[in-house]
């Protein structure tokens, strides 16, 4: 080859060079992700998933708050305040804007209380205005943990079948119960999760979930986390996204979408959570 032709084919020849040597190393650190999953299975996912969950007593954070449906052709936006007791109280103050506040909710095991500020209202339900309001079957703790980007707490974690997706890890369970010492009714009893899960290969923070009831799986909730950050030395995901998907018998397709942005996040320091409803206010239904 004269020198000519050497010139034109260098580039070419060091872009291949380049091509294999990131291929290589690809396959390789696929071969690194992969190996424990081959020794150990699921059990390594869980056991790095517990190590990198996000431990909290209190939890304060301002949010910004959108929301769109594609039945009512609706959308709106928020900002808000979101305060957690952990295992307690999930207290939620939001405003439509100019910082006055036009509602609040007030979370416990049990309830599901509502006060509107606007129209002098209030109401008090289960987690059943949940699965009315949002075609999603919840209870406390799994509302607690989606909005910490956690695994949930309480639910067992056997059977469950582990991979590897798109360089992230993957848990799938087609049947995930609630350990038995638990279960608080019969609507516990009966909640069980058709779950995937799909976590950092480096962190091994979930950055993904696909939820269906094994009795409905007509309707579903897709959740994604990302824009993780450092709290005091725990990641956490300053920004979630909720996806209901829901299918009626003539086949039409329901989607409503919410995302929720966190700031100033403060962790494990003292918080009010008052819920006083005044006397002139009226009871209505959620």
């Amino acid at each position: 080859m004269n020198s000519y032709n050497y010139l034109i084919n260098k580039p070419l020849l060091l872009i291949l060079i380049a091509t294999v040597t990131l291929f290589t190393a690809c396959h390789s650190q696929r071969r690194v992700i992969k190996a424990p999953l081959k020794e150990y299975g699921a059990d390594y996912l869980f056991e790095k998933m517990e190590e990198s969950k996000f431990h909290f007593e209190t939890l304060s954070m301002k949010a910004t708050i959108a929301a769109t449906s594609n039945t009512s052709k609706e959308s709106f936006n928020l900002t808000g305040t979101i305060r957690m007791i952990r295992d307690s109280v999930i207290w939620v103050s939001v405003s439509p804007g100019l910082g006055i506040e036009a509602a609040r909710l007030y979370i416990t095991q049990d309830s599901v209380f509502f006060m509107n500020r606007i129209n002098n209202e209030y109401a008090v339900s289960t987690f059943s205005f949940f699965n009315t309001q949002y075609q999603v079957d919840l209870d406390f703790n799994i509302l607690q943990s989606l909005l910490t980007g956690n695994d949930f707490d309480y639910y067992e974690s056997t059977k469950f079948k582990a991979s590897y997706d798109g360089g992230r890890y993957k848990l799938t369970a087609q049947e995930r119960h609630k350990q038995k010492k638990y279960i608080r009714s019969n609507s516990d009893a009966r909640r069980v999760l058709i779950q995937d899960t799909w976590l950092n290969a480096d962190n091994f923070k979930i950055e993904s979930m696909n939820i269906k009831a094994l009795e409905n799986q007509q309707r579903r909730l897709q959740v994604d986390y990302s824009n993780f950050g450092k709290i005091e030395g725990q990641l956490f995901p300053q920004r979630l996204s909720f996806e209901v998907f829901m299918q009626e018998s003539g086949g039409k397709n329901h989607k409503s979408s919410v995302s929720v942005t966190f700031s100033k996040i403060e962790l494990n320091k003292e918080v009010a959570v008052p819920f006083t409803i005044p006397d002139k206010y009226n009871r209505t239904e959620l």
